[in-house]
C-alpha cells in the first residue's frame, strides 16, 4: 500500500512538473513567432519605404550633367543597403534611372500598389527574402497620368545589429522605352 502511495505522489508530482514545462516552452515558443513576426513586419515597411523613396519624384528638373550632384543623390541611398549591394546598385547607376525617366519624359513619378510578399521559407538568420511588384504613375506638368508601368522583382531584407538593410536587389526597371523623350 506504502509503494502505491509513493508511485500516485510521484506520478502526479511527474505530470505537474511537465506540464509547468509544456507551458514555458510554449511561451516561448509564441514569443519567438512574435518577435518573427514583428521582424517580417518591420522589414515589409523598410522595404516599402525606399521603394517609395527611390521611385517617388516630384521635380523633373534633375541635372544629368552634374557628377557630383548625381553621385550625392546615389549617395542617399547608402543608408538602405549593406555597403557591397550598394555599390554594385551606384556602379550601375540604378539610382539615377527613375530621375533620369523623370527628366526626359518631364513627368512626375508616383507609386501605387506596393505588394511584399516573403518568400516561403525565407525568414532564416536575421534575413527575410521579398517578392515585390508595384506600379509607376507618371503625370504630367497638370497632374494628369500619362503612362504607368508595372515592376516586380526580389529583394533580401537583413537584420544587422539591430539594424536593417537590403543585402540584395533587383527589379525590372524601368522600361527602356519610357528612357526616351
Amino acid at each position: 500500500m506504502r509503494k502505491l502511495l509513493l508511485f500516485v505522489c510521484f506520478s502526479i508530482v511527474l505530470l505537474f512538473m511537465s506540464a509547468c514545462g509544456n507551458e514555458e516552452k510554449s511561451k516561448e515558443d509564441s514569443s519567438a513567432e512574435q518577435e518573427s513576426t514583428d521582424i517580417s513586419d518591420s522589414a515589409r515597411e523598410f522595404g516599402e519605404k525606399f521603394i517609395k523613396a527611390l521611385y517617388t519624384i516630384e521635380d523633373t528638373d534633375f541635372d544629368l550633367e552634374n557628377p557630383e550632384n548625381m553621385q550625392a543623390y546615389q549617395d542617399e541611398f547608402a543608408s538602405y543597403f549593406t555597403e557591397d549591394e550598394f555599390e554594385a546598385l551606384n556602379n550601375k547607376r540604378f539610382f539615377i534611372m527613375p530621375q533620369e525617366v523623370a527628366a526626359k519624359q518631364e513627368n512626375t513619378i508616383e507609386v501605387k500598389d506596393i505588394k511584399l510578399e516573403a518568400s516561403d521559407n525565407s525568414e532564416e538568420d536575421d534575413s527575410i527574402e521579398f517578392e515585390h511588384a508595384f506600379t509607376l504613375i507618371f503625370k504630367d506638368e497638370d497632374g494628369k497620368e500619362v503612362d504607368n508601368a508595372e515592376l516586380a522583382g526580389q529583394m533580401v531584407i537583413e537584420n544587422i545589429d539591430d539594424d536593417l538593410k537590403i543585402s540584395r536587389y533587383y527589379d525590372e526597371g524601368i522600361p527602356n522605352e519610357l528612357l526616351q523623350p
